[in-house]
């Protein structure tokens, strides 16, 4: 009695991986913006639905650190070489950029994705979490200034300072909230000083 017992779960747990192995299957070749589409579906198809898709994209965009965001950015940062500086810098349909100016030009777009993501909060209400969010890409941009040995920062040199400021300046302006800009203000400018001498 106790053999037949067990031998009948044995197909509730095949059955069960096939079901996993099926959803899977499913999702395979789906692109990116496929997926988008499917979600914008799924959100106008049912309220109960939209309001679990919005929770979730919330829990989401909460789940960073500090350090993990500056490691990352930092990470990126020392990919840039002197070599990008040169083959950007020069003669250009829209006129002439010198070196100083590329350099700024590619720090800014290595890191144009955090500050998106961070003006992204800002939008959905979220301004402790922007403010967290700008105080990693801070902190990264710091690391990179301290820690890097490439050639590139030999190019950029007080670029850096001058990007610190655009990141900071561009999450004020957005921030709603007073007392979260007083707060981060304050803990960036005493963190950070000497990216933020005038």
């Amino acid at each position: 009695m106790a053999e037949e017992s067990r031998n009948s779960t044995k197909p509730k747990k095949q059955s069960t991986k096939r079901k996993q192995q099926s959803r899977a299957g499913s999702l395979e070749g789906v692109t990116p913006s496929d997926a988008l589409e499917i979600l914008y579906l799924l959100h106008d198809s049912d309220p109960g639905i939209a309001e679990l898709i919005e929770q979730t994209i919330e829990k989401h965009l909460k789940a960073f650190d500090i350090p993990g965001i500056a490691e990352e950015i930092s990470f990126d940062l020392g990919f840039l070489r002197a070599e990008e500086v040169w083959d950007r810098a020069g003669s250009t349909r829209y006129g002439y950029v010198d070196s100083d100016e590329a350099a700024v030009e590619l720090f800014e777009d290595m890191i144009s994705s955090h500050v998106e993501k961070m003006c992204d909060l800002q939008e959905r209400g979220m301004q402790r979490e922007a403010g967290r969010y700008c105080r990693g890409i801070i902190q990264g941009i710091q690391k990179y200034k301290t820690e890097s040995t490439s050639d590139f920062k030999d190019w950029i040199g007080d670029g850096i300072q001058f990007v610190a400021w655009e990141v900071f300046d561009t999450w004020k302006k957005g921030c709603t909230s007073e007392s979260v800009r007083n707060q981060t203000e304050q803990k960036i400018k005493e963190q950070w000083s000497d990216l933020f001498r005038r």
